[in-house]
């Protein structure tokens, strides 16, 4: 819709709003134009300047702008996110990317106890004379 043509209907309505100015009753935790039992009038009049409803209705129309802007932008975002996803032909990848690299780290291996119970069980040879010559 051509936001000048929302524009204009909306000062029309709000002309035509104050132009009726009908009666509101409180009817316990609600709203509503026909009385009610133990309804109370509430005093609903618009005490803004029309310079102030301008204001108003431009701040308003400002806002629309924006929202349906931001929409049309996520829109082309979450668009090109399903045109990147399908134009990835090959199989799926099994672990998500921020998962752990493929090649860890290993402890060293522990010596084996029996290797360690034989090396203990030989008797010690004296050290080799140092040869002098």
């Amino acid at each position: 819709m051509n936001p000048r043509l929302l524009f204009i209907a909306a000062l029309l309505a709000g002309a035509s709003a104050q132009a009726e100015q009908k009666t509101v009753y409180r009817c316990g935790q609600t709203y509503q134009d026909s009385p009610c039992p133990g309804g109370k009038v509430v005093d609903v009049a618009d005490e803004r300047s029309e310079a102030e409803r301008r204001a108003g209705l431009e701040t308003a129309r400002q806002q629309a702008e924006l929202g349906s802007k931001l929409q049309r932008e996520r829109l082309d975002e979450e668009r090109g996110r399903r045109l990147a996803g399908a134009a990835n032909l090959g199989a799926p990848s099994k672990k998500p990317p921020h998962a752990e690299p493929e090649h860890k780290f290993k402890p060293e291996k522990k010596k084996k106890q029996k290797a360690v119970a034989r090396a203990t069980l030989k008797p010690n040879k004296p050290p080799k004379a140092a040869q002098t010559g």
